[in-house]
């Protein structure tokens, strides 16, 4: 397999693309939440007990933990061959895995966030919703697709296959 230069930097073209719309959104959820803020609602905030905001502060701390390992596992699976439905797919099976993976993480980085505007609805507690959403930021920034990471990968794949090893990251 050689590496197609072009392919993978049209992906990874993307990855930035669709990561880049994710911190928008983010910018999205605090606008949201500064208009209910302005527009409180006709009742008080929910009675949840505080155990369920270190909930979800875990949560976001597994994601953080759990990121590279999942990076990691999805990456060194074993190509399956190409059947009919991956055919649709604009990239080919490495390249297109390194896309899933790169949208995966960046959607799980964007889940904290998401956990932040739910604990606002429920509390109307911003401060909550702001340490949410900056933990979010900060983790779409460390896990930003950086290329050079997927050219390594693309180059370990083609060495393992011309070796015949296990794939490994």
């Amino acid at each position: 397999m050689d590496i197609n230069t072009q392919e993978l930097q049209k992906a990874y073209r993307l990855s930035v693309i669709i990561a880049i719309a994710m911190i928008v959104s983010l910018v999205c959820y605090a606008a949201i939440v500064e208009i209910l803020k302005r527009n409180p609602p006709a009742s008080g905030p929910a009675a949840i007990p505080e155990s369920v905001i270190y909930v979800f502060f875990i949560v976001a701390i597994v994601i953080f933990f759990i990121i590279p390992l999942l990076k990691k596992k999805i990456l060194s699976l074993k190509f399956a061959p190409q059947t009919q439905m991956l055919k649709a797919e604009p990239f080919s099976p490495p390249v297109q895995r390194l896309l899933t993976v790169s949208i995966i993480i960046e959607a799980l980085c964007v889940s904290v966030a998401v956990d932040g505007l739910v604990i606002f609805i429920l509390l109307r507690n911003t401060t909550y919703f702001y340490t949410f959403l900056l933990m979010s930021f900060c983790f779409l920034c460390l896990y930003f697709p950086r290329y050079s990471q997927w050219e390594a990968w693309m180059k370990k794949l083609q060495t393992d296959q011309l070796q015949g090893t296990d794939l490994g990251f």
